[in-house]
């Protein structure tokens, strides 16, 4: 709603930069009033009425809004606040990209907490932040090259965490064209070894049929023998 606010200049009222006592003249006031109304208005209207019951003893826009912000984020209420805290920094350190996971999402995701953190007034450092980019990167070698050149560079204050997102984008879209490439040739040389593996195993019916068919044509017949050996199943020639 503060985009909403900023749209209709309400966003200094009701971020308290701008109040009545700062005033000198009654038509400015009145201005102030009427602006203190439309938020009241524009809140009403947006929340669902069970969240409305809570908030709707506020008076004016800006009290409506801060009451509003205390029980979506729990402001006031310190110990809320710390395990909120606590819990938005442990999902930030567990939160992992799947080797084969949208990155897009993922850097979304992670992005998302850390301005929840920031709406906490809860100051996350770059270099955690860029460790945790990193850590919730999968095994594999195009990341793991990326991990080592930003934990290991000349000069590691430059890599941002804006920065390090792009790195990491430039390396699944890389990681993604290799496997496409890797797939491609895997599945075809299976193809091509299931396809020899099944004319194989047909064509040794098919010789021993041949054999079987050379044998019988060469003249032998039930009751012949070999006279060296003496079995019925080659000629004397071919005795192993």
């Amino acid at each position: 709603m503060r985009t909403v606010f900023k749209e209709q200049d309400l966003l200094n009222i009701v971020d308290r930069q701008l109040t009545k006592s700062m005033l000198s003249t009654e038509e400015t006031e009145a201005d102030v009033d009427k602006k203190q109304t439309n938020i009241l208005r524009m809140i009403g209207t947006s929340v669902p009425p069970e969240i409305l019951h809570q908030i709707r003893t506020a008076e004016v826009g800006s009290d409506m809004w801060d009451a509003m912000c205390d029980l979506f984020e729990n402001k006031v209420n310190k110990t809320v606040k710390v395990h909120t805290i606590r819990r938005l920094v442990t999902e930030l350190w567990n939160t992992k990209l799947l080797p084969d996971g949208d990155a897009n999402l993922h850097l979304c995701k992670m992005f998302n907490l850390h301005t929840e953190l920031v709406n906490m007034q809860f100051t996350l450092e770059d270099v955690d932040m860029v460790e945790m980019l990193l850590e919730s990167l999968p095994e594999l070698a195009g990341f793991e090259t990326l991990k080592s050149s930003v934990r290991f560079g000349a000069d590691t204050s430059v890599n941002t965490p804006t920065k390090v997102r792009e790195l990491i984008r430039a390396a699944a879209s890389r990681q993604i064209e290799f496997h496409s490439k890797r797939g491609t040739g895997t599945g075809q040389n299976v193809g091509q070894k299931s396809a020899g593996n099944k004319a194989g195993a047909k064509g040794k019916p098919e010789n021993q049929q041949q054999q079987k068919l050379t044998f019988e044509s060469n003249g032998f017949k039930e009751g012949r023998k070999c006279y060296a050996c003496g079995s019925g199943d080659h000629f004397r020639a071919n005795c192993p």
